[in-house]
């Protein structure tokens, strides 16, 4: 893999010391893309996941910017999987940032700007980076939802969402947002949790 000055995911043993690239650009032509960052690891240290606007899957070039994706590090070949998609498969249609993993590594969250992940039947968009918890099972997608919407109206945070947090399960989910129309109908503040 070329070394071209793109950000990448690292993995580091501290007890053995060694070392993998987890994302390194795979041809000189993507140096040109800012590369991967922001890395989650669940507890176990067998289950990572990072954005990355490098196409580093099958298919990715077709939709280009910033995605979730996914590594199983139990595997003997370190294989990025996008995880940012429909449970179909489908890739989102807006960038994928912030992703975390939970601590027994079957649920990711991830802001989006995507507005055809939800399979809840809530389609559409505002524009807004939303907050999408997608379910893993073998390392594959299988259902996602927007997290950041009203409860009673199903109306989308009216804000970006940003700096989420998952509990062990991945049942429990809190996120920044500065949208007004989360939540209790309290005064409006800058950033509510």
């Amino acid at each position: 893999a070329p070394l071209c000055g793109n950000t990448q995911v690292i993995l580091r043993n501290a007890i053995s010391g060694a070392t993998q690239r987890i994302s390194a650009p795979t041809s000189a032509t993507q140096c040109a893309s800012g590369g991967s960052r922001k890395p989650s690891i669940d507890y176990a240290g067998r289950k990572l996941v990072f954005e990355s606007d490098l196409p580093l899957g099958d298919g990715d070039s077709a939709a280009p910017g910033t995605h979730a994706y996914y590594v199983d590090l139990t595997s003997p070949v370190l294989t990025p999987v996008r995880v940012s998609t429909t449970a179909q498969g489908a890739p989102g249609n807006g960038s994928a940032e912030a992703a975390v993993i939970s601590g027994d590594g079957e649920t990711v969250a991830y802001v989006s700007t995507a507005s055809n992940l939800d399979a809840s039947g809530l389609t559409g968009g505002n524009g807004k980076k939303q907050v999408h918890v997608a379910r893993l099972a073998g390392g594959k997608v299988q259902g996602v939802m927007r997290v950041s919407r009203a409860e009673d109206s199903g109306f989308l945070g009216d804000e970006d969402s940003q700096r989420i947090a998952l509990d062990y399960s991945g049942r429990r989910v809190a996120y920044d947002s500065a949208s007004e129309n989360l939540g209790n109908e309290d005064a409006p503040v800058a950033l509510d949790v």
